[in-house]
């Protein structure tokens, strides 16, 4: 726990601070949410653990309302408008050999782990002495 004297300091410079970038938007909603907070309320804890990080969590709804109760609008408008890529994860090459040993390697429904590697890595060595 802040003493009485920190408290209200650490409140004077929430007060004057301007936050100018998304992040330091996110900091100030940290301190914000973090001097009050309600140890019960489990959206607010799950809430406060991200921010401090500069993560904002859009999954859990509860969560995203503690994010929209400090966070401006513009805020939203610009992580909105964000654009995320992806990787497209394994190549084809890759998913081609993953099923390949997974089709030779299945025995009563059960896969063997050490096999499974075995028939992948001599899959790997083929295709490596082929090109």
């Amino acid at each position: 726990m802040l003493s009485l004297s920190d408290t209200f300091d650490l409140e004077n410079i929430i007060k004057t601070f301007k936050p100018t970038t998304r992040t330091e938007q996110v900091d100030t909603m940290s301190a914000k949410l973090a001097l009050p907070i309600d140890s019960s309320d489990i959206a607010q804890v799950n809430a406060v653990k991200p921010s401090l990080s500069s993560i904002i969590d859009t999954v859990n709804n509860a969560v995203t309302a503690v994010f929209r109760q400090y966070l401006s609008n513009q805020f939203w408008k610009r992580s909105d408008s964000v654009q995320i890529y992806m990787n497209e994860g394994m190549s084809i090459t890759t998913k081609w050999l993953h099923q390949k040993a997974v089709m030779r390697n299945i025995k009563n429904s059960q896969i063997d782990k050490k096999m499974m590697r075995i028939i992948i890595a001599k899959e790997g060595l083929s295709m490596l002495k082929s090109h």
